[in-house]
């Protein structure tokens, strides 16, 4: 499993180099389709690690704790690490089952009203937790795709804001992505993606100076 983890590092890693040659694509579509082959299969292996524990007390323990099976902190949340016991602790101490949470925005929710009685936990560990718990653990994938921090200011280069947006009101291109990797798409390309936006202006306006 470790293994596993550090190769899928390693690829990440050489995309993130490829893809800023991208900047200069105005295909949305491209971009998309680079998404694709450097990370479509990025949550398989940490997906299994997630979806391991035996029961709800233990799979809340591991989401909150935002680790990897290797003990490395999950990205995402090792400036709050210090913040995370807190939120656990609350949350098994309002002794709420899973059957509780009908669909993933319910349970995004419940997360979400932990997170605010907690200085310095946002969305982003709102998001990170309850996709661990509901769309792993449970199995219950997001009806909505979820935008805050990188994927907010990728979202809202294509002119989309909100706090859960559905997929339909993204570009086409973007629809062939499931609502997970939309998320992920938006934050790891939002550079990208506001260069094509400046280009298509930049476009938009020669043609309209030439008529």
């Amino acid at each position: 499993m470790k293994s596993k983890i550090v190769d899928i590092t390693l690829v990440n890693v050489t995309c993130c180099k490829h893809k800023k040659q991208l900047i200069e694509s105005s295909d949305l579509g491209m971009l998309v389709e680079a998404y694709l082959r450097c990370y479509k299969d990025s949550y398989k292996i940490e997906d299994l690690w997630w979806a391991e524990s035996s029961t709800w007390e233990k799979a809340l323990e591991r989401a909150w704790n935002s680790r990897f099976c290797n003990g490395k902190m999950y990205s995402h949340q090792c400036h709050v690490a210090h913040k995370l016991p807190e939120g656990l602790k609350i949350s098994l101490d309002a002794k709420v089952q899973p059957s509780r949470f009908k669909d993933f925005h319910k349970l995004y929710s419940w997360i979400k009203s932990i997170n605010i009685c907690i200085k310095g936990l946002g969305d982003t560990t709102t998001y990170d937790v309850a996709r661990r718990l509901l769309g792993v653990w449970m199995r219950m994938q997001p009806e909505f795709v979820y935008l805050h921090a990188g994927s907010a200011k990728g979202a809202k280069k294509l002119g989309i804001e909100g706090e859960a947006v559905l997929l339909s009101a993204f570009p086409h291109q973007i629809q062939k992505l499931s609502v997970t990797h939309t998320e992920n798409f938006l934050c790891l390309y939002k550079k990208e993606i506001a260069a094509i936006t400046v280009q298509n202006a930049i476009y938009s306006n020669n043609l309209s100076s030439s008529e």
